[in-house]
């Protein structure tokens, strides 16, 4: 469980997209509205880079198929471009990524923590001690979807719906 959160597109047409946060680790929290200031810009854009941090540290993860890039190495994407740098996205809110424009946070389930871990294990058929491998925390972490519109729809182009990263 190294990374705090995995970002993964479950829905995308033409200039709007869903991108669904999973909290993986019960030492970070999913309270939206602080979430969407600290981790807002890699949420929201993460996906945009392809090369440098983000695949080389943070990887793409697909648990249940084969990894497949979402652009050729080197490949830039309209936001990516917008943004400059990767590193551009760290402690930065979801507002100041300007080509895209968060329309909605929606929290599917609240935040796991140590202390309500056995109850979600259990609720989740596990018992109470389970060690929480990523496929066990996938069934108990927290989740919030995040509704993006883009100024066009170039920008949101490269998503299929399944990408997923880690951060």
């Amino acid at each position: 469980m190294g990374s705090a959160y995995i970002g993964s597109v479950i829905a995308h047409s033409g200039n709007t997209a869903t991108i669904r946060v999973y909290q993986h680790h019960p030492d970070y929290g999913l309270d939206p509205e602080f979430f969407m200031d600290e981790w807002g810009a890699m949420a929201i854009a993460g996906w945009a880079f392809t090369d440098g941090y983000a695949v080389l540290n943070f990887k793409r993860t697909k648990t249940d198929a084969p990894y497949a890039k979402l652009l050729a190495d080197g490949a830039k994407t309209a936001l990516g471009e917008s943004i400059g740098s990767f590193d551009n996205l760290f402690d930065t809110p979801a507002s100041d990524v300007e080509a895209l424009r968060v329309t909605k946070v929606e929290l599917v389930r609240s935040a796991y923590n140590d202390e309500n871990s056995p109850e979600r294990l259990t609720a989740a058929g596990y018992p109470p001690n389970q060690e929480r491998f990523h496929e066990v925390v996938m069934k108990i972490c927290g989740i919030l979807d995040i509704h993006v519109e883009a100024e066009d729809d170039e920008i949101l182009a490269p998503l299929v719906v399944g990408v997923e990263w880690e951060y």
